[in-house]
């Protein structure tokens, strides 16, 4: 197998391995959950899955690498082929030597002579007191070698002018081998410039490519500012509705009312509004950190943990604390009752 056999099965190998990775890329997720705000008289606010545009920007450099990938197998499978070359190995297998009779081949040589009679069924036919060979009759033994002889030299002549044309069709053969052979490194050493200009083009056009569609630092700077803002907004907002201040470690903050599934969340009160959180503080410090802002309380159900439930009369408001772990990071859920209820 000649190097540039092995160039074009390699770059098969990486097409079909870029058109999977571009694959992959294609169908990379770059959705995320949002969390939602439920504002007074209007509903539940944001929620739902938005598109990340980091996970945008990884997704995009997936795809330029793949593309780049198959590109450079496209072109490593179609300069890195050859023709078809004919192999000396197509010619017929040689004719095989006559090895019945070894020895020099002379009248003189009795072995000769007697493997001549053998071959040919020499024998003397007493009726004629002639020597015969098949349909021929000879007055003599002499005259009778004398013609196989000659048959066998006329044999041998036919044979060495078929070993000629053979060898003729070999060396033939390996000369349009030789010549394709040279043809194609030739083409290929004229192409191999123009190959390498196409690929560092390609690199450049994907790379260009890539920065065209590629965020930008202060581009990034802007979203993450508004993505700060919105969670500045949303903690902001749920502070002034629920009369408290989240803790600063809180992470997946949402505001919603409780519906007929919920309403556990909230000891089975329907359409009322609770804080839903995680935190990294254990229990009873969550609880304690409640107890700073909603005065002392007192347990929901006498037989759980004071620091598992907890509940407060603060300012016309019911508030209960559920905690649905023990240990961090810890769901929290903050509910708001009114009196009425």
């Amino acid at each position: 197998m000649q190097p540039r056999d092995m160039m074009r099965i390699l770059g098969f190998w990486l097409m079909a391995f870029g058109c999977i990775y571009l694959l992959y890329a294609f169908n990379m997720d770059v959705a995320v959950s949002t969390t939602s705000t439920y504002v007074p008289g209007y509903g539940s606010v944001g929620g739902g899955t938005v598109a990340n545009i980091d996970l945008m920007a990884r997704r995009q450099n997936h795809v330029i690498v793949a593309g780049l990938v198959t590109l450079i197998g496209a072109l490593m499978a179609i300069f890195g082929g050859r023709g078809a070359i004919l192999s000396p190995t197509d010619v017929p297998a040689a004719i095989p030597a006559d090895s019945d009779f070894e020895g020099a081949r002379e009248l003189a040589s009795d072995p000769y002579r007697l493997w001549l009679a053998a071959k040919y069924g020499l024998e003397r036919n007493s009726v004629f007191d002639r020597f015969v060979v098949g349909d021929a009759t000879f007055e003599t033994l002499e005259s009778a070698l004398s013609e196989l002889h000659a048959r066998e030299l006329e044999i041998a002549a036919e044979k060495a002018t078929e070993l000629e044309l053979r060898d003729a069709r070999i060396a033939d053969i390996e000369e349009r081998a030789r010549l394709t052979a040279e043809a194609e490194d030739a083409a290929w050493r004229q192409a191999r410039p123009k190959v390498f200009v196409a690929m560092a083009l390609g690199v450049i056009f994907l790379i260009g490519l890539g920065y065209v569609f590629m965020e930008t630092p202060e581009q990034r700077a802007a979203r993450l500012a508004n993505l700060e803002k919105q969670r500045t907004d949303l903690i902001a907002g749920a502070e002034k509705q629920f009369g408290v201040k989240i803790p600063d470690d809180a992470s997946d903050i949402q505001a919603n009312k409780t519906n007929k599934e919920t309403s556990f969340i909230c000891d089975n009160h329907e359409g009322v509004d609770y804080l839903s959180f995680n935190s990294k503080m254990s229990a009873s410090d969550i609880r304690d950190y409640f107890v700073k802002i909603l005065g002392k309380g007192e347990p929901v159900y006498e037989s759980l943990p004071d620091d598992h439930d907890w509940k407060w009369s603060h300012k016309k408001k019911f508030y209960t604390l559920n905690m649905f772990s023990e240990t961090p990071p810890i769901n929290v859920d903050l509910c708001m009752v009114d009196a009425k209820n």
